[in-house]
This record gives structure tokens, C-alpha cells and sequence, in this order.
């Protein structure tokens, strides 16, 4: 069966997601275009319209799956972290992911685009995990009081503005590493109880 047939049986949504994270990832959002991706996985080039109106339309779905990602990234960490400090590796994940993935991230955090049905359930969900951390963290006297979605949404504010800054160029090579090595510790650190 040939890719065009596999995908008009139901599987194209899925893979022009997957292209145009790929695209995202290696060329930046400019140069993804629902044409490339059709062409890419050998489909007519009116084939991805029957999924996306438009390029803006598969943006905000790669938005949407790159909170996928990023909670499937914290899900990932918690399930290897061992007897580790679990905060502090799941701010390393938030770090890993976004340095790997800056283009990603910058438009999974750009609110320009229409509101996106399911959106607002998958970045609950990508930050489930950390929430959930957090608040236990709370009740065991290990992190200070206060709303634990206000305690996170500062911690990735800080985390994420230090990404955007190393990616930017404004953090240099040499340096971000061992920068953003310390940051969680340093984050997390104001948020123990004195």
C-alpha cells in the first residue's frame, strides 16, 4: 500500500503533526508551509486541508502537541528518577526540552494564534506532574506555602526566560550549561521553607 493510500485511510493527521514538529525543530516555523509537509509525505498538496484550514490552524495543533511532549517529557523523568530530589529533575526536563526544542517551545508559548479547542486541557495536563510534585512537597514541609500554580507557573518563568536567553544567543555556549545546571537548584532553593 502506497503512503498516500495509507494516509487517506486515517492516518495523515497524525503524520503531518509529526512532520511539521520535525520541520519546526530543524528549519523554525517560516519555513513549515502545509505544501512542504504534503510533499514531504508524498500526499497531494490539498490533502492536509481536509485536517487544517490552514497554516495557522496546524500551528496551533503543533502547539497543542508539543504540550504532549513536554508532558510526556515530565512523565519520563518521573518514572527514572529514583530517590532523587524529583523537583529538581523535573526543572531539568523543563530545560532539556526547551533547549532542545527552542522554536517548539517559543510557539507553544505564543498565545497569538486563535484558541485552539483541547489547548487548555493539554497544558493542564503537561504540567500535572510538576503540580502534583509541588503541592506534595508542600505537605511534607519541603517547599514554602502558597498556591502550588502559582508556585510553578514562577518557576517556569524563571526557567523559561533562561532558555529563551541561552537560546537567543544572549547566554553564551560556553556558559549556558553550566548556568542552567545551577538554575533549578538555585529556583527551587528559594522556594524552601527558612
Amino acid at each position: 500500500m502506497t503512503d498516500s493510500a495509507r494516509y487517506h485511510h486515517g492516518n495523515l493527521r497524525p503524520a503531518l503533526l509529526a512532520r511539521a514538529v520535525e520541520v519546526i525543530e530543524v528549519d523554525g516555523v517560516r519555513d513549515m508551509s502545509l505544501r512542504r509537509i504534503a510533499r514531504d509525505l508524498g500526499v497531494s498538496h490539498g490533502a492536509p486541508q481536509r485536517h487544517f484550514s490552514g497554516k495557522a490552524d496546524l500551528l496551533d495543533a503543533v502547539a497543542k502537541q508539543g504540550f504532549t511532549m513536554l508532558g510526556e517529557a515530565y512523565a519520563e523523568t518521573m518514572r527514572n528518577v529514583g530517590g532523587g530530589d524529583r523537583l529538581t529533575a523535573l526543572a531539568v526536563t523543563y530545560l532539556e526540552f526547551s533547549m532542545a526544542r527552542p522554536e517548539l517551545v517559543q510557539l507553544m508559548f505564543t498565545r497569538k494564534h486563535s484558541p485552539v479547542e483541547g489547548m487548555d486541557e493539554a497544558v493542564a495536563e503537561a504540567f500535572r506532574v510538576p503540580l502534583e510534585v509541588i503541592a506534595e512537597e508542600q505537605r511534607r514541609g519541603n517547599l514554602i506555602e502558597g498556591d502550588p500554580e502559582q508556585l510553578g507557573i514562577y518557576v517556569v518563568a524563571v526557567l523559561h526566560g533562561l532558555t529563551s536567553l541561552a537560546n537567543a544567543g544572549f547566554i553564551t555556549a560556553g556558559s549556558s550549561q553550566s548556568l542552567l545546571a545551577s538554575a533549578a537548584d538555585h529556583v527551587l532553593d528559594g522556594l524552601r521553607p527558612r
